[in-house]
């Protein structure tokens, strides 16, 4: 059984890893970070509650072995670079609209991500645009504001 669970849980990496790197290509520029980081947080839990990235809380739960925790760790890897990939020009926009005075750090810039994939990992996803928006006004964007890089204003 747990060479099954095993090679499940491979293909669903590969399958994954297949999908493109980008969850939306459309570009967003409301001209507010906040209503930005709102349309961005709804696509990407449209966008992952279809196709392959719907087994991830079946990879997250039964990683059990170090093969699997190799393969899930280097599948979060490439996760939070696409999710960086999709932030940056959130906050390049910000910076350029000047709510964004100094250029948050990484750990920052993944919060948003890293909170939708655990609500939903824990079966508690963010169903209502109030836990949505609590999340974006309480976490997010105090976590953006304060968690710049040192002495780099400009991203650009």
């Amino acid at each position: 059984m747990g060479f099954l669970i095993s090679v499940r849980i491979n293909y669903r990496i590969c399958q994954i890893q297949k999908t493109p790197i980008a969850l939306t290509t459309t570009p967003l520029d409301t001209g507010s970070l906040r209503t930005d980081l709102i349309l961005l947080a709804q696509r990407f839990i449209q966008q992952t509650s279809t196709g392959p990235f719907r087994y991830f809380r079946l990879l997250f739960a039964t990683a059990l072995n170090a093969q699997n925790q190799r393969d899930l760790t280097q599948l979060v890897t490439q996760i939070d670079h696409a999710n960086l990939t999709l932030i940056e020009p959130l906050l390049t926009n910000a910076q350029n609209h000047g709510e964004l005075q100094i250029w948050p750090n990484q750990a920052a810039q993944l919060v948003l991500f890293q909170q939708l994939r655990y609500c939903d990992i824990i079966n508690q996803p963010m169903n209502t645009d109030q836990q949505l928006t609590n999340l974006i006004d309480q976490v997010v964007l105090p976590a953006l504001r304060a968690s710049g890089v040192a002495n780099r204003h400009f991203h650009h």
